[in-house]
């Protein structure tokens, strides 16, 4: 029901920095143990990022710091799902799986479904397919 973005120092420790929107405080980088003790990590793909991408990527993230959580866009996917709405009208703010998917973007994994409509099941899913197509 939630995906994110760790983001690793370049140390060799297990220390990382998660970015990810959520109800609590919108979307944010969140310190390690406050996010580990409400969040348990199911599934968890690596990308190693070339320094030109991961600036690009950092960028992207800042910019995106305190945007509000997008609580009535989630509402208008299950909205469109049980009446088959093709467009959700709700779109703003940002949710965890519409950050994944740009970020997913940033660094060459192309998520085809609609920003305003993606799952976390779907972005982990194509992930996954992604990862399994490109070895």
């Amino acid at each position: 029901s939630h995906v994110c973005i760790l983001f690793h120092s370049s140390s060799k420790d297990e220390k990382y920095y998660p970015y990810e929107a959520n109800g609590h405080s919108g979307v944010n980088f969140v310190g390690q143990l406050p996010w580990e003790n409400r969040n348990q990590v199911v599934w968890k793909s690596t990308k190693d990022i070339q320094d030109e991408n991961y600036d690009d990527v950092l960028d992207y993230a800042m910019s995106m710091c305190g945007e509000v959580y997008a609580t009535m866009q989630n509402i208008g996917i299950k909205v469109c799902d049980w009446f088959g709405i093709k467009y959700n009208p709700w779109s703003s703010g940002k949710n965890c799986s519409e950050l994944v998917k740009k970020i997913a973007a940033k660094i060459g994994y192309m998520l085809t479904e609609d920003d305003n409509k993606i799952t976390p099941r779907q972005a982990v899913d194509k992930l996954r397919e992604l990862e399994l197509k490109n070895g």
